[in-house]
């Protein structure tokens, strides 16, 4: 484990929450628009890392997340009470 403390390491990251394309204009470049400006805004934040989560099942997303050079990073695992 690296010498970091936990301030550090969240002021490093930028998270992504909630992008959504309608689907009748997917495909015309706003996803890549839209991460080109998260990205962006990331970085004038002086962040490391922009992170995001994507649900299993929208296989869309994570492609489009993969194109836009993403890496998946975690399993992210849930037990319904």
């Amino acid at each position: 484990m690296e010498d970091a403390n936990l301030v550090d390491l969240i002021s490093a990251r930028a998270w992504l929450h909630d992008i959504y394309i309608d689907e009748s204009v997917r495909g015309l470049g706003g996803g890549k628009m839209l991460l080109d400006a998260a990205k962006n805004a990331a970085r004038k934040l002086g962040s490391e890392t922009l992170m995001l989560h994507v649900a299993v099942q929208n296989t869309f997303a994570q492609e489009l997340f993969k194109k836009h050079g993403f890496e998946m990073t975690i399993f992210e695992m849930m037990y319904k009470l």
